[in-house]
């Protein structure tokens, strides 16, 4: 996404899929880890903005995540 001549990603992270526990079990997915994720995205000139689904549950944090993100 170009936000303001930005380029941003929001991305949602799954709590079974991204949790370290499976990544531990997946050798071969670690590149799923939110570090991981966001220097990988670092490298094509984009910040990220990871969302885990558990913090889904309080909606005005996740608004204030996005907020915050949208103006860095």
């Amino acid at each position: 996404v170009n936000i303001n001549g930005q380029k941003k990603i929001i991305e949602l992270f799954g709590d079974y899929w991204h949790s370290e526990e499976f990544l531990k079990k997946k050798k071969n997915r670690i590149h799923l880890s939110e570090e991981n994720t966001i220097n990988h995205y670092k490298k094509y000139g984009y910040s990220t903005l990871v969302i885990w689904e558990r913090e889904l549950k309080d909606i005005n944090n996740v608004l204030n995540k996005i907020r915050e993100f949208e103006y860095k």
